[in-house]
């Protein structure tokens, strides 16, 4: 298991955390390749609304699953008051994404109220998607896919 120490305070101490057996290895981070990690996340997402012209746009270190969460929680965070809080919001997931990815959002998603479709949502001209209507909250598509395809 692999520990950024990004995750602690600089200076924390490390070796209460080699002594306990948890890690193997810890990576320290400086705070200089943390302030550059930052800049290039703002970068990037930075790029990715200029180029889609979406009001926001997410990047993120986290591991796939979680990033996706991540977004997903983001596109609620984005909705007016009054529909955060209505009930019956859907978030469509590809069946194509990873199966540990479709896990986890499941999982984020109960605390949330959010209710997670996953099917082909290129099928029938976008069907899965359009009859979501105004409870639509959000879609996940992975690329590539779990199978290596491509959109």
């Amino acid at each position: 298991m692999r520990i950024l120490s990004h995750y602690y305070s600089i200076g924390h101490s490390a070796q209460c955390a080699r002594k306990s057996g948890l890690v193997h290895q810890l990576y320290t981070i400086s705070s200089g390749d943390q302030s550059r990690s930052s800049r290039k996340l703002l970068n990037f997402q930075t790029l990715v609304t200029d180029l889609t012209g979406l009001a926001i746009a997410n990047a993120s270190l986290l591991d796939e699953g979680t990033a996706a969460a991540e977004a997903m929680t983001l596109s609620v965070n984005a909705l007016p008051m009054a529909r955060q809080k209505k009930p019956g919001k859907y978030f469509v997931v590809s069946s194509l994404c990873h199966p540990q990815t479709i896990a986890v959002l499941e999982s984020r998603a109960n605390g949330f109220g959010i209710n997670i479709e996953v099917g082909d949502i290129l099928a029938d001209d976008c069907a899965i998607v359009k009859k979501q209507g105004e409870n639509l909250i959000g879609v996940l598509a992975q690329y590539p896919d779990t199978e290596g395809g491509r959109l």
